[in-house]
C-alpha cells in the first residue's frame, strides 16, 4: 500500500476526512477504498450520534 493510501486511511480513522474524500485522495472507487478500510479493520462511522438519534425516535 502506498503512502497516500496510508495517509488517507489515517485521516479517515481520525475523522479528518469523509469516506468519499478518502476514495478521491487514493484515486480509488468507493468499493476499492472500502476494501482498504476493511483490510485495515477501520471503524469509520462514529457512534457519537446514535444515542441522540434513538432518543428522538
Amino acid at each position: 500500500m502506498n503512502s497516500s493510501c496510508e495517509r488517507a486511511l489515517d485521516r479517515l480513522a481520525d475523522g479528518e476526512i469523509t469516506f468519499t474524500r478518502g476514495a478521491e485522495l487514493t484515486e480509488k472507487s468507493p468499493w476499492g477504498f472500502a476494501s482498504l478500510v476493511d483490510d485495515r479493520e477501520l471503524v469509520w462511522v462514529s457512534g457519537d450520534h446514535i444515542e441522540t438519534d434513538l432518543e428522538e425516535l
